[in-house]
């Protein structure tokens, strides 16, 4: 039951709620109609997630066993910073702080198995920003689906 016009209650038909769900999966394309960009995009926006909720199981599903993140500094000449993806999602686990990363106006580049993002983020710590830059996110196709297979990412402080 619920209220209609005027705050009587009217009767919902469960056959209409499942008819709706059809349609609106129809129209939708299904839940499969995804193109290979929106796929990619929702790899990169699952894998944010996975961050902010500190979530090591979904991040090693949304990643390549032997993935590398490169960190550089955009202020200064000092070479790039490696993590293997293990130690990373180790550190996520154990972090205590509350992680958000944003990313805006992505370039997403896809051909057959392979893909690329390349977008401005901005990165929040205990939800006080901490840094902006681009992020670059390797993605290669697998049987079951996107897979992060590398991220290099620039650091600075001023200028986002």
């Amino acid at each position: 039951m619920s209220l209609g016009p005027g705050g009587k209650r009217t009767a919902t038909l469960p056959w209409a709620w499942a008819a709706a769900l059809v349609l609106g999966f129809a129209a939708a394309g299904g839940p499969d109609a995804q193109t290979p960009r929106e796929q990619v995009l929702a790899t990169v926006s699952a894998f944010f997630d996975g961050m902010a909720s500190r979530d090591t199981l979904a991040l090693r599903r949304l990643s390549t066993p032997d993935g590398l993140l490169h960190a550089v500094r955009a202020d200064t000449i000092v070479g790039p910073s490696v993590t293997t993806f293990d130690d990373f999602i180790a550190s996520m686990g154990a972090a205590r702080e509350r992680y958000l990363e944003r990313m805006w106006e992505p370039t997403v580049l896809v051909e057959g198995p392979l893909a690329v993002v390349w977008a401005r983020y901005d990165f929040h710590r205990n939800a006080v920003f901490s840094h902006c830059g681009i992020d670059a996110i390797l993605l290669v196709q697998s049987p079951q689906g996107w897979r992060i297979s590398g991220i290099a990412y620039s650091v600075q402080q001023r200028g986002c």
